[in-house]
């Protein structure tokens, strides 16, 4: 059986960061005013650039702040929990060079075992544990499929595209025909959506 792989936690930027800026207040301003929301998306989209380059850019974001308070506390709450944590550093969570993934995989698999617990509520405990043992059951066989590609991961297209437009941009970095901030606002670009309404 293959080692098991790190654990890695890319998706922090859309959801986290998001929460946060909405409870900083911050949302309105992303829908309306388009410096903003290009700051807040440059922000989102930093684990899409290398580990090592992920300090330096947070640095030069944090200088383009212009001492807006809820700007500074977003970022004070970015560099406290992701930046300089204890428990995740960059490293962790930079999705460089990694596959894109949604939680629809967990969506899915959660879905499933809905649908075979009856989407009963209130499922007795013994019989949860039943149907988590017989789920449990396979994982050896998957993993061993999936070592082996005999089983894939089916990805809709947006995805596929938005992958290969972000891989493309890699290289680009890589082979140094961008730097690492025009790395940084053209992942944003692509991979955080936009809403602002403004001109």
């Amino acid at each position: 059986m293959p080692p098991d792989p790190p654990i890695k936690i890319a998706s922090w930027s859309l959801q986290a960061v998001w929460r946060k800026i909405q409870y900083l207040g911050l949302q309105a301003a992303y829908h309306e005013d388009r410096a903003a929301q290009t700051f807040l998306r440059n922000v989102m989209a930093l684990p899409y650039i290398p580990a090592d380059d992920i300090e330096e850019m947070f640095n030069r974001l944090h200088e383009q702040a212009n001492q807006n308070d809820s700007l500074l506390n977003l970022l004070q709450y970015v560099r406290k929990t992701w930046i300089y944590a204890n428990r995740w550093d960059p490293t962790t969570w930079s999705a460089y060079r990694r596959n894109i993934r949604t939680n629809n995989d967990i969506e899915g698999w959660h879905n499933r075992i809905n649908q075979q617990a009856s989407n009963r509520h209130q499922l007795p405990f013994y019989e949860l544990v039943k149907l988590l043992h017989k789920k449990a059951k396979t994982v050896d066989l998957q993993v061993e499929l999936v070592s082996q590609r005999k089983l894939t991961r089916i990805q809709r297209k947006q995805y596929l595209e938005l992958q290969s437009h972000i891989i493309r941009l890699w290289d680009r970095f890589d082979n140094d025909e961008i730097d690492v901030y025009r790395l940084l606002t053209e992942c944003s670009t692509l991979a955080v959506p936009s809403v602002c309404t403004s001109d």
